[in-house]
């Protein structure tokens, strides 16, 4: 389970990065803004980021059900919510913040099958 957590906030951290290096930018296809994008020290955390959570998901795999292990996918929702809130000062107003209630409950609920089912 640890791996699963941490394959999730690698994959939130990765969001974070790549937004920092993208923001109050003005994106195009040119070549001069993919450099530059390619330059990036962020671009390159956030692949690095995705690239662990890549690895760990796939160790995930091997060992939790795709039905099990999939649905927590969705605490990238919630963590990747907080850190842009708390580090890029990004707003959660009340609808974000009921989704996120929500998936929460969804996730509880989900847990507690699974305990059920393990007992």
């Amino acid at each position: 389970m640890i791996g699963l957590f941490l394959s999730i906030a690698l994959n939130a951290s990765a969001q974070i990065f790549l937004r920092t290096a993208v923001m109050n930018k003005k994106l195009s296809f040119s070549i001069e803004v993919i450099l530059e994008l390619i330059k990036s020290i962020h671009i390159w955390y956030g692949m690095i980021c995705y690239s662990f959570s890549i690895f760990l998901w796939i160790f995930v795999l091997s060992k939790i059900q795709v039905s099990l292990a999939y649905p927590f996918q969705a605490l990238g929702y919630i963590l990747g919510s907080f850190l842009a809130w708390y580090l890029l000062d990004e707003k959660v107003n009340n609808l974000n913040l009921t989704g996120l209630i929500f998936i929460s409950i969804g996730l509880i609920i989900l847990s507690i099958g699974i305990y059920n089912n393990e007992r």
